[in-house]
């Protein structure tokens, strides 16, 4: 637990650090920003929520509400960044390969794989995009057999994700990526918000996957979430490089414009002890429990985290969709 900390917090002082750069170009007007509409309904009303180190976090009007960066990184700015970033070889060498992380992974890959078995029943053809560490590509290996495929940007995510699972995996985004194949299962495990052109990517997701196949997508900075809505800009998920942030609601909005249905939704991390403490004056972050003179019972904390996952306001959620 104590190593696994330790890890996290490399990451985010690297990450610090990268953003702290792009902050000084930005500031130096360098041409690294790009101007977006709403990928949702393609319009330019939005009102600012916040600033953060030289970005705007801002929340669409449209019934969406859909929250993103605008102006957002550009493309090849973004795509060095994952390439190159020494934050993310953090997170995918000690974090993503950290036995208790790997177990809470088991725990979420076997709700997805339950949901996907209840759809074929044969030896599937299945491309996790974002991979990093290859962990899903592994599960569906040793688990099922399945016929895995991945993408990972990072080249020390990659290099890691090939040492294990052999083949099949390859070293680009999903916006380069070619091949001439269709796929029963598409997913997306905590990468589809790092997508800086949603419509391409959603166009190429048509094209590959076979009528009728499944659609998974792991949000990780649920805009819908009570951390989020609390902490705003103190909260660490509210990052550079992940450009948009979907809730549930305007996941769905955008997904039924492209002939989606959802099978399965459910929320995850509820991040009861960094609300609590934050509600109490302490730093969110910064203590490991719920501090002991809280003004919360044990028992009415349980309870705050069932109605925080029942309400979809989890941190992170999973959701599944079938192609029309």
């Amino acid at each position: 637990m104590a190593k696994n900390i330790k890890s996290k917090k490399s990451h985010f002082d690297y990450l610090e650090n990268e953003w702290n750069i792009l902050n000084e170009k930005i500031e130096n007007k360098e041409k690294i920003l790009i101007k977006k509409n709403c990928p949702i309904c393609k319009k330019k009303k939005f009102k600012i929520l916040f600033k953060k180190k030289g970005l705007n976090f801002v929340q669409c009007n449209c019934k969406a509400k859909h929250v993103f960066i605008n102006p957002s990184i550009n493309q090849k700015f973004l795509e060095k960044h994952f390439k190159d970033s020494k934050s993310w070889n953090v997170w995918s060498k000690k974090v993503l390969k950290s036995n208790e992380n790997y177990r809470l992974e088991k725990y979420k890959y076997s709700k997805a794989t339950e949901v996907i078995n209840k759809t074929y029943t044969n030896k599937i053809d299945i491309l996790d995009v974002g991979c990093a560490s290859g962990n899903f590509i592994n599960y569906c290996n040793t688990t099922y057999k399945w016929n895995s495929f991945g993408i990972e940007p990072s080249k020390g995510a990659y290099s890691l994700a090939i040492k294990k699972n052999k083949k099949n995996i390859y070293n680009t985004n999903f916006e380069n990526f070619s091949l001439n194949k269709k796929f029963d299962v598409i997913s997306f495990w905590a990468s589809f918000e790092y997508c800086t052109d949603i419509d391409l990517v959603l166009k190429k997701i048509k094209t590959l996957l076979k009528k009728g196949g499944l659609l998974l997508i792991y949000i990780s900075g649920n805009s819908a979430s009570l951390l989020m809505r609390l902490l705003k800009e103190k909260c660490i998920g509210f990052v550079f490089n992940r450009t948009h942030y979907f809730s549930p609601k305007s996941l769905d909005m955008l997904l039924f414009k492209y002939k989606f249905n959802r099978i399965y939704q459910e929320s995850f991390i509820s991040e009861t002890k960094e609300i609590i403490n934050y509600l109490d004056y302490y730093e969110p972050y910064k203590l490991a429990e719920i501090n002991s003179n809280s003004f919360l019972s044990p028992g009415i904390v349980k309870q705050f985290d069932k109605i925080i996952l029942k309400k979809m306001m989890g941190y992170k959620f999973l959701t599944i969709y079938k192609n029309k």
